[in-house]
């Protein structure tokens, strides 16, 4: 990883934030508590999967423990808080029956929420393949950003974002299966050199039932590849001609009857006989030369 990624990875979402940005605080630099239903889910959270076993699992250490690193908010105008970080908390503080979680409090337009929001998945590692590929994309489409300017934003290198991006031409029961975390973005990378999504679909139960390797799985498609193109080869391939030898022989035979030269060529089903002359003198001489009707 260049120097440049890792230091936007290895730095906190604070220093992604400026200070200027910084809204209600307590004054001794601890987090605020707030009611927890005050606190209200991104409507474009980046991550939309989450486990529920590890919510059950992070629930339990809570009721313990108590939520040891507190909630990015922003204030929604509402005498509510729009949530930018920390969704897997405060859905397991939900069942752990909190009434009250620790939040960091930050002044944050749409963008920059969502911005902070992937950021903070990525350095956590918790979106799946197809998450983080959605968040790229309408961080393009969206907020106008290009693949260049956004490796930068992310600390991602710009092929990380090309190839996550091309697993949005995936079909649709393929990215279910990445959601799922039956197929990996190595997998699905490997599916996408070839455009047959029938042969994709196919490959991908391969994948699933028998375990198949990112290298076996390049393999496959290239076999597959190669075979098409060897048959395309073979339909393109000028047929033989059974009837050439015979043909030469007519030719030959005409030409000599005439005393002209005649070509002779398939088409169709049936012949065509050419009998080329220069001009209407020679034209004359050859219809002389033709047995004349009964």
């Amino acid at each position: 990883m260049s120097s440049i990624h890792a230091s936007v990875l290895g730095r906190g979402l604070g220093s992604l934030i400026p200070a200027s940005k910084t809204a209600v605080a307590a004054k001794d630099g601890t987090p605020l508590f707030v009611a927890i239903d005050k606190v209200k889910p991104m409507v474009d959270q980046p991550r939309q999967h989450f486990d529920d076993r590890a919510l059950r699992q992070l629930a339990l250490s809570i009721r313990e423990q108590g939520v040891l690193q507190p909630l990015l908010v922003t204030p929604d105008g509402n005498g509510t808080y729009a949530l930018i970080a920390g969704e897997r908390r405060l859905r397991a503080s939900e069942l752990a029956g909190l009434t009250e979680v620790p939040v960091v409090v930050r002044q944050l337009g749409p963008t920059e929420s969502f911005e902070v929001a992937l950021i903070e998945n990525i350095q956590r590692q918790d979106l799946n393949p197809l998450e983080e590929a959605f968040a790229y994309e309408r961080l393009i489409s969206e907020h106008g950003y290009t693949q260049d300017a956004l490796s930068k934003r992310v600390g991602k290198d710009r092929s990380t974002i090309t190839n996550a991006l091309r697993l949005l031409k995936l079909p649709a029961e393929l990215r279910a299966m990445i959601v799922q975390g039956s197929l990996s973005a190595g997998h699905a990378r490997a599916l996408l050199s070839t455009e047959d999504e029938a042969f994709q679909v196919e490959l991908a139960a391969r994948i699933e039932a028998e375990g198949l390797s990112v290298r076996t799985c390049e393999k496959l498609v290239q076999e597959r590849k190669d075979a098409k193109k060897k048959k395309q080869k073979e339909k393109e391939k000028p047929q033989s001609d059974p009837f050439a030898a015979e043909r030469a022989k007519w030719t030959s035979a005409f030409s000599a009857a005439l005393g002209q030269q005649v070509a002779i060529r398939a088409k169709g089903d049936g012949l065509v006989v050419s009998i080329p002359v220069k001009d209407e003198k020679e034209l004359a001489a050859l219809l002389a030369r033709l047995p004349k009707a009964a």
